[in-house]
């Protein structure tokens, strides 16, 4: 993969928003750092004073795994003009169509409750439109995603999308982040979008094809990604929101 923040691909990134461009980012690995209690992830101060400049430049929305509430809760004062959840089923307002997916996840909960209860080590994060299983605190993390595998598919038809030692519980045949990408786009009139992510939740995001010209970059440089440039780390995010603003006001 290319890094965006080398010298000899900086000029890719300012030609690209120097027109209109959207500015759409993950949140977990992306915006905040990975850390161990879900709870407790959150910008750096320096970032989020960096995403409310860059919010008061390009028009910015933020596409996250969480759901949407939370989200919203740690981006307060932050002026994004979009904000959808559940990677991609839960916007504002709510889509009529989509309240078939949060009965079928709810229906789920009963039964994973009690699979998994055994499991030390693991955490259900339910979020109405999906349900996040955390196993960051496991002390045999190999046995235990094994583990939650087998508890998975005794469920039925879902849609698995792996993450950092987190298992993503979807609805089989739902929409996916790179839906959810094209309909911000449409949302927000923008031709041109720049989606920065970090994980295989983002990989349909990096590689949707539509009416919009993308340029995806990956926290965490990884060869089979589908994004075409990457930051090799998540704090160079603050790196890449100056070099946005700066090559915007040029």
């Amino acid at each position: 993969m290319k890094l965006i923040l080398e010298p000899q691909y900086c000029s890719v990134l300012q030609d690209f928003v120097r027109e209109a461009a959207a500015l759409v980012f993950d949140f977990d690995g992306t915006l905040a750092a990975i850390v161990q209690d879900p709870t407790e992830a959150f910008m750096r101060p320096s970032t989020a004073r960096l995403l409310r400049y860059a919010s008061l430049e390009f028009p910015c929305a933020i596409l996250s795994g969480r759901a949407r509430q939370d989200v919203i809760n740690r981006i307060v004062g932050i002026p994004v003009k979009c904000t959808v959840g559940n990677h991609g089923l839960e916007w504002d307002p709510p889509r009529p169509e989509f309240e078939k997916y949060r009965e079928q996840v709810k229906g789920w909960l009963p039964l994973l409750t009690k699979l998994l209860k055994p499991l030390r080590g693991v955490e259900l994060e339910y979020k109405g439109f999906s349900i996040s299983i955390h196993y960051r605190k496991s002390e045999a993390p190999e046995r235990v995603f094994l583990a939650i595998g087998d508890a998975i598919s005794q469920i039925g038809a879902i849609d698995i999308i792996g993450g950092k030692e987190v298992v993503n519980c979807l609805p089989h045949g739902a929409p996916t982040k790179g839906e959810a990408l094209a309909e911000i786009c449409n949302l927000l009139n923008c031709r041109k979008v720049v989606y920065v992510g970090d994980d295989v939740t983002d990989e349909t995001a990096f590689r949707t094809k539509s009416y919009y010209e993308l340029l995806g970059i990956r926290v965490g440089c990884k060869r089979d990604s589908h994004a075409g440039f990457c930051i090799q780390y998540q704090y160079e995010i603050d790196e890449l929101l100056k070099a946005l603003l700066l090559f915007r006001n040029k």
